[in-house]
């Protein structure tokens, strides 16, 4: 297991979340999504890159941090 200063944080959607997108994702393949739906899983793939965005900057800054040490 590693020490605490050794793990890296990682931001990802609540489980309630991921459901959602999944659901919208599986709805999709069946028959064509809703304006509104689409509108919501283009907004969870915006907040997908944010969110990714941001764990690769929170790895990068662990990463410096700990080499300093």
């Amino acid at each position: 297991m590693p020490h605490s200063d050794d793990a890296i944080s990682t931001l990802c959607a609540s489980p309630s979340v991921q459901s959602r997108i999944e659901d919208l994702l599986n709805k999709a393949r069946q028959v064509p999504l809703s304006e509104m739906e689409e509108a919501e899983l283009d907004g969870y793939a915006e907040i997908d890159d944010c969110v990714s965005f941001l764990n690769r900057v929170i790895r990068n800054f662990q990463e410096s941090t700990r080499d300093e040490n």
